[in-house]
């Protein structure tokens, strides 16, 4: 398989992106580590335009998983330091997701 470098595009900016959702037609989520390892962001990438958008960031270690949801929402499951917890714990999160309501 052959996939010329003329054709890459740049990855949303993650230093470990972990967890990847298709979300509409043109639109991908991009979830992982930002650049110092204390934060998960999650990113809007449209494939069109190339351009990533900020969403959300969120004080934890690893993305663990993107999935769908109903109403322009998105569950995102991280690895995060709680409240008087020597170690990340996993956490649900409920995102709204821009220019998606249903």
């Amino acid at each position: 398989m052959v996939f010329p470098e003329q054709d890459w595009q740049r990855a949303a900016p993650l230093s470990e992106p972990s967890a990847l959702l298709p979300w509409d037609a043109h639109t991908v989520l991009s979830a992982g580590r930002a650049s110092g390892g204390t934060a998960v962001e999650v990113y809007s990438t449209d494939l069109r335009t190339h351009e990533h958008t900020l969403l959300v960031t969120i004080r934890g270690h690893h993305a663990v998983g993107l999935a769908s949801g109903k109403n322009g929402r998105a569950s995102l499951i991280v690895d995060a330091w709680l409240p008087r917890s020597a170690l990340p714990r996993p956490v649900l999160f409920s995102l709204a997701i821009p220019g998606r309501g249903e």
